[in-house]
């Protein structure tokens, strides 16, 4: 299936997905949390060819996800920076990066996440907005619309 087609489907992740693109768009994000701004730097911190991050840049300024911001006149010089929708992508990047850390990475970590306010690591986890509990493996169930068609799984 096709990127494009995921954000057809009537399914949040789907259509999250469809915005976002692929692993290219995922590591320049990173790189834009890490503070990285210029195409230069998403280069060569994700290590694409230009032409990729070229292309994932142009998708995610189109998905109003980065935006393009000129900071020099002369010569015309551009950045890119996130949006209020990109930002608010943070806790999807944490809670990968730390999958990743636990599951995948077989180093030592390359970056470790802190906590600034307390300068401790961050070891995210997921709480109740409503009730305030902790999220535990098993205790999340999925309420589908009347407009869900097949079954889950």
């Amino acid at each position: 299936m096709k990127l494009t087609e995921l954000g057809e489907q009537r399914c949040p992740m789907a259509q999250a997905l469809g915005e976002i693109g692929d692993a290219w768009s995922l590591l320049i994000l990173r790189e834009a949390f890490y503070g990285r701004r210029r195409f230069s730097e998403f280069v060569e911190h994700t290590e694409a060819q230009k032409t990729v991050v070229s292309a994932r840049l142009k998708q995610l300024v189109g998905a109003g996800i980065l935006e393009r911001e000129r900071y020099s006149e002369a010569p015309t010089r551009h950045h890119y920076v996130l949006t209020e929708k990109g930002r608010d992508l943070a806790g999807v990047m944490v809670m990968l990066t730390e999958w990743g850390r636990r599951w995948v990475d077989r180093d030592e970590p390359e970056v470790t996440l802190v906590h600034a306010p307390c300068e401790h690591d961050l070891r995210p986890q997921l709480q109740c907005a409503e009730c305030g509990d902790r999220v535990a493996d098993g205790s999340i169930t999925a309420r589908f619309s009347r407009h869900q068609t097949g079954s889950p799984g």
